[in-house]
């Protein structure tokens, strides 16, 4: 994926899953997540979905959700999970030649498990991208009972059968290291997102403080 100084923008709109389960935790990080979008990227539209349902089925739902989303909403649309932090503006992505633009499961020999990072999705809006989103939720949809009961990685196998198996899609694999940093220790960084999984998550104000002192000020549209 590339970035250009003189690419007209086309807007982009974010979009999180929030199921409130009670957790103090969970709620700050969404907090987080929402200002670091309104400090990169002001005056863009930040859209909150979820569904009720167990734990334990919330990666096959938000699928489904997703999917719904796409088809309700005109533009391109930036799905994250709340514990990322936009650390810069996304304002020069070109979104001509892609559909869709993902990050790998993990960067260095991704898990055949986990192809895909459901946590940081691209989408332009496309029939393309629509007919992914629809098959990603079908194709997790279909996975052996065994599976669905302990579905945390459901929706990265549907999303990869459904790279292969949409006609005509057009699919970037993005640089992890600037579309899904996962540090390990607080430091500054390049990337456009960073990505505060497991046990990092108390690392999210550093980051977010981080975009503050670097766009303190500066006109970003």
């Amino acid at each position: 994926m590339e970035t250009t100084d003189v690419a007209q923008s086309q807007g982009i709109n974010f979009v999180y899953f929030y199921n409130d389960y009670g957790s103090k935790e969970q709620a700050a990080c969404k907090d987080l997540h929402i200002a670091s979008i309104q400090k990169t990227h002001p005056g863009a539209q930040v859209i909150e979905t979820g569904y009720e349902c167990p734990v334990e089925h919330v990666m096959l739902y938000r699928a489904a959700v997703y999917a719904k989303i796409r088809r309700q909403v005109r533009g391109n649309i930036l799905f994250l999970d709340t514990d990322v932090i936009v650390a810069k503006p996304l304002t020069d992505v070109v979104w001509e030649e892609w559909d869709l633009a993902l990050v790998p499961g993990r960067k260095v020999d991704p898990y055949l498990i986990m192809p895909y990072c459901g946590g940081m999705i691209f989408s332009r809006d496309t029939p393309e991208a629509q007919a992914w989103f629809d098959l990603t939720f079908k194709s997790a949809n279909s996975l052996p009972q065994g599976m669905i009961t302990n579905g945390w990685w459901v929706d990265q196998l549907g999303m990869a059968w459904a790279a292969e198996h949409t006609p005509n899609l057009k699919v970037v694999v993005a640089d992890p290291d600037l579309y899904n940093y996962v540090p390990e220790i607080e430091a500054p960084t390049d990337a456009f997102l960073v990505h505060l999984k497991g046990p990092r998550k108390h690392m999210m104000p550093y980051y977010l403080n981080e975009a503050k002192e670097q766009f303190n000020g500066i006109r970003l549209d």
